[in-house]
């Protein structure tokens, strides 16, 4: 308990710290490129700071319900890109540009659907309205960099990371740059209120946000302790007062969780590993042996632990009792991986993508395994097709690069490692895009890169200087 204390203690004091340091001044309206840059420098940092999830299924799933959700609130400013990162805190949080992420504590914590959708809605709000863009527009003098670092930083200190120290670290050279991450009341107000007319438009129940927040004011009773989320989304007590008004006339239903949302959590405690993990969902599978999903579930949990032939049998029985679906297909990919016999496998990939019936998750695991395995012309084919479906995949542009080079064209090859590397290493980064530059063919793939070169030198700039000073 001292030590939740403490750690409850750094974060809270970290956003009073930002807060008390700035001084109020005119106001500056960001360009849709500053915040794009913004949301990428931040997102960067806190992807290097924690485990994601690899598992593409679950990326497909929890952005499905996305989609659904931009169906009722419209084009967002920005693609959204919902990701899942291994962390006990219980949490989520949205980025400028686009990002949302979920702990996969919060995750854990959740009952059906109903409240992920309500939380992802939420988030997806704080975007559209951009919440945290305007939080920093009151600073005279942006310095990207330093805000970004400061985004992350707070981010990373609150959700628990073992990069505690470094967060406070820059957080203390950008306090004096920008403005605190927690939210406004007006802005809480803003998101809660288009998140509930988004659910209400779809065929989720309104009711999950409500159920939700009310799990993360308990805070102490809920496993892992104190929500972090409350440190970003205060709960003022009128917000129960909107929210009913909000949702007057819609009758709250007991919902149990679906299968998908079983397997969501299955998947979940594959990266988020849990004492009672694995006895749960095995005990799932066997008291549902006609159900698809358990079954998966199974497979995923017991791959996992490295319970193969076990898992085989999982996945056997999932394909006997819906052979035209692919999780299958793809956990058997898996299992045949970590066993040592792939043997074949790309081509069998090959031929399902061949045929029209690969989806996301079984392209990029047959692209990933052709660059792994030296057939580069498959993987440009595939990573290609990827990149044309604007694919969320957060490694497409480094598979490119390495696809690329494969088939002997370096330049490209450059390029997309160069755009993959520009948040995370800016100096290794620009050493591409100048290579990639000098034999580079005009059209987007060169415009993009000559687009990004001038930041890079600055921010390599940056860093030299940084090293001179240390």
């Amino acid at each position: 308990m001292e030590k939740l204390r403490k750690t409850i203690s750094l974060a809270t004091l970290f956003l009073f710290a930002a807060s008390a340091l700035l001084m109020p001044s005119p106001a500056l309206a960001l360009t849709k490129t500053t915040e794009r840059q913004l949301g990428d420098r931040a997102a960067a940092q806190v992807e290097a700071s924690f485990k994601l999830s690899e598992d593409p299924y679950l990326d497909l799933y929890i952005n499905s319900i996305a989609d659904e959700l931009m169906a009722t609130m419209g084009e967002p400013p920005y693609p959204i890109k919902v990701r899942v990162i291994a962390d006990t805190s219980i949490n989520a949080f949205a980025l400028p540009g686009g990002y949302i992420y979920f702990t996969s504590g919060i995750i854990l914590t959740m009952t059906n659907e109903h409240e992920l959708a309500g939380v992802l809605a939420h988030e997806m709000a704080h975007i559209y309205g951009k919440h945290i863009s305007r939080r920093f527009e009151s600073s005279e003098r942006l310095q990207i960099q330093a805000a970004a670092a400061m985004l992350a930083g707070v981010l990373i200190s609150m959700a628990g990371s073992p990069n505690m120290g470094a967060a406070a670290m820059t957080f203390g050279s950008a306090a004096a740059q920008t403005q605190a991450l927690s939210y406004s009341r007006a802005h809480e107000e803003e998101a809660d209120r288009l998140a509930m007319r988004a659910i209400k438009a779809s065929r989720y129940s309104p009711w999950g946000l409500v159920t939700m927040m009310e799990k993360l004011g308990a805070g102490s009773a809920l496993p892992e302790n104190f929500p972090a989320y409350l440190l970003t989304h205060p709960i003022p007590d009128s917000r129960a007062d909107y929210m009913a008004a909000e949702l007057a006339g819609v009758t709250e239903i007991a919902s149990p969780p679906s299968p998908k949302f079983l397997l969501l959590q299955a998947r979940v405690l594959t990266i988020d590993k849990r004492s009672w993990g694995p006895a749960e969902v095995l005990d799932r599978a066997a008291r549902n042996p006609t159900s698809y999903e358990a079954q998966i579930g199974a497979a995923r949990i017991l791959s996992s632990i490295g319970k193969y032939a076990e898992a085989e049998r999982a996945i056997k029985d999932a394909k006997s009792i819906a052979p035209g679906r692919k999780e299958h297909l793809y956990e058997d990919a898996m299992v045949r991986v970590s066993t040592g016999r792939a043997e074949g496998l790309i081509d069998e990939l090959r031929g399902i993508w061949e045929r029209g019936e690969a989806d996301e998750a079984l392209k990029r695991t047959l692209a990933l395994l052709a660059v792994e395995r030296g057939k580069p012309d498959t993987a440009v084919e595939v990573l290609d097709e990827l990149s044309a479906s604007n694919s969320i995949w957060r490694k497409l542009d480094y598979y490119r690069g390495m696809a690329y080079g494969g088939i002997g064209r370096k330049a490209e090859g450059f390029a997309y490692l160069a755009l993959y590397l520009r948040y995370i290493n800016p100096r290794q980064s620009f050493d591409y895009a100048k290579k990639a530059l000098e034999t580079l063919p005009s059209g987007e793939l060169k415009d993009r890169v000559e687009r990004e070169i001038e930041g890079l030198k600055k921010d390599v700039k940056s860093l030299e200087e940084e090293t001179r000073k240390g």
